[in-house]
């Protein structure tokens, strides 16, 4: 059989549970060793997983449909929130259970980048914050969260297709996007069903300034110019976060969680969708 056919049978005939498998059993999906450090800092997870058992749990994004929506009522709910989440106004009546920023330590190098991650966490007072491990000595330097405030996920550069389940105490999926690691973690707290928002996904559908809930100018991050990124790379980019969510939502399936899209006009067409107002109705 020739490497062209196997390919074939691979891409379009195997169901995507039997590909992370043989994903996994190639030397390239080897997970890495983690280090003793990293081990002992990962194991303080382990009051997390599960912490939420079948509890609904709203993830919430920062695309611009979430400025349409009314989320004051979400104050008794899990909520799951990231990057700029503060700047919504609903933060004045509930707090977050969790937020979760997945940029690199190298992404806060400069005072510009630093100066937003320091407005990222502006307002929180009980709040968890999830970060990447590798942020760990910044954050801990610099006091910017109380040290029981803040939980560190291992990212080993896996893909979220080469996951059966998502344990915060060992390695977590790769995120291409800060909304993978929220629903990441969003499976391993057990939660059921986990209810998406803000996950506009639309950056393919324009060649504009990619845009928030929020004011952007409000924040020091650079806005965006999507027209001078090249559009193939922009659907390289998308297919790696499409296929991140369709993994995500099979090991959450196979955990007996399901996860629902209630985004208004979202592209992110890989999870079912239902509207708020009648998830809200079925409390």
């Amino acid at each position: 059989m020739g490497s062209a056919v196997r390919n074939t049978i691979s891409e379009w005939l195997l169901p995507p549970g039997v590909k992370r498998v043989l994903a996994r059993a190639s030397g390239r999906s080897k997970p890495k060793e983690l280090s003793p450090e990293e081990k002992a800092i990962l194991a303080r997870n382990a009051r997390l997983q599960g912490a939420y058992a079948g509890r609904r749990c709203f993830v919430l994004a920062n695309g611009p449909s979430l400025a349409s929506v009314d989320i004051d009522s979400l104050g008794g709910e899990v909520t799951v929130v990231m990057n700029a989440f503060n700047q919504h106004p609903a933060m004045k009546l509930w707090q977050p259970t969790f937020h979760c920023q997945a940029e690199p330590a190298d992404a806060y190098t400069n005072p510009v980048t630093y100066a937003l991650l320091e407005r990222c966490l502006v307002g929180y007072t009980t709040t968890t914050h999830v970060f990447p491990i590798e942020v760990e000595a910044l954050l801990t330097s610099k006091g910017l969260v109380p040290p029981g405030l803040i939980a560190y996920v291992k990212q080993d550069g896996r893909t979220a297709a080469e996951f059966e389940r998502i344990d915060l105490t060992g390695p977590v999926p790769a995120a291409h996007d800060t909304s993978i690691l929220a629903v990441s973690v969003a499976i391993a707290l057990g939660c059921n069903p986990i209810v998406l928002l803000g996950l506009d996904y639309n950056w393919l559908s324009h060649r504009s300034i990619n845009t928030h809930f929020y004011d952007d100018a409000a924040v020091p991050w650079p806005a965006e110019d999507l027209g001078k990124t090249a559009y193939l790379e922009q659907m390289r980019s998308s297919v790696r976060c499409w296929e991140a969510h369709a993994a995500l939502r099979q090991i959450a399936a196979s955990s007996g969680q399901t996860i629902i899209n209630a985004t208004q006009g979202s592209f992110l067409d890989v999870y079912p969708t239902a509207a708020l107002s009648d998830l809200l109705a079925e409390k």
